[in-house]
């Protein structure tokens, strides 16, 4: 979404929270998305706005879309702009033997029989995505599953190397100083495991399903919790349906004194 920030008169100092938006998990045995990128200056110096430069334009991200059903997709989160400020969006986790995408914080890596294993995405303004593990046609452990996307506070989790479990998504933050509450953001999506599915992470993360062929009918990754700029978890890889959780939106708070007592 978009809108504007005025300052009806004079100047103020203002503390900001910019958060992207998540990227989506893999489609099909897919890793978590990563949580969109932020950046604020609370705690440190605060910005200057003036009636004459007003109305601020602010951009709020939007999250890495799912896919439906058995549709091979990924998709990034958007980028947040505020008072000349960028997050940048988060990475989409990786499907079908994919890398995940780099960003504000890194998806994780997808999985597939028959492929080696597969990288996070790197962050820019967070933490990497975990690593997807394959497997060749001639093992018998039900090794396949992805990595965790990377979150605001700590990098997405490996898959297990012969487990089958998969990577659970990075840890969120929490931004003391902007919200009473202190609410956590910004946290990582959980992966596709053929035998476990990874959690997601605090923040918002969403959930990876778990299930070979065969398996559950419906292996859907969750999308992460609104307005938290979190992770999609991955899809999943079974006989039946599957889709990719979607990105969390971001959010652009803005706090400053209203003179008020």
């Amino acid at each position: 979404g978009s809108g504007k920030f005025v300052v009806a008169s004079g100047e103020a100092d203002v503390e900001y929270l910019i958060v992207a938006g998540g990227g989506s998990g893999g489609s099909k045995a897919g890793g978590g998305g990563g949580a969109g990128g932020f950046v604020t200056n609370a705690g440190g110096t605060p910005l200057a706005v003036t009636a004459a430069s007003s109305p601020y334009p602010i951009t709020v991200g939007v999250g890495g879309a799912n896919s439906v059903d058995t549709t091979n997709q990924r998709d990034d989160g958007d980028d947040s702009t505020a008072l000349g400020q960028t997050a940048t969006g988060g990475g989409s986790g990786g499907y079908d033997g994919q890398d995940g995408a780099a960003g504000g914080c890194g998806g994780g890596g997808g999985a597939k029989n028959g492929t080696p294993n597969t990288s996070g995405g790197t962050a820019s303004q967070g933490y990497d995505g975990g690593e997807g593990v394959g497997r060749t046609y001639s093992d018998t452990a039900p090794t396949i599953a992805a990595g965790g996307g990377g979150g605001g506070g700590a990098v997405g989790s490996d898959a297990h190397a012969t487990s089958g479990v998969a990577g659970a998504g990075g840890a969120g933050t929490t931004h003391i100083g902007i919200t009473q509450s202190t609410p956590t953001y910004r946290g990582g999506g959980g992966a596709w495991g053929v035998v476990t599915g990874g959690a997601g992470g605090s923040g918002g993360g969403g959930l990876g399903p778990y299930g070979s062929n065969p398996g559950p009918a419906v292996q859907n990754g969750v999308g992460g919790v609104p307005n938290s700029g979190s992770g999609g978890g991955g899809g999943g890889a079974g006989p039946g349906t599957w889709s990719n959780g979607a990105g969390a939106t971001g959010i652009v708070l803005i706090r400053y004194d209203t003179g008020l007592t």
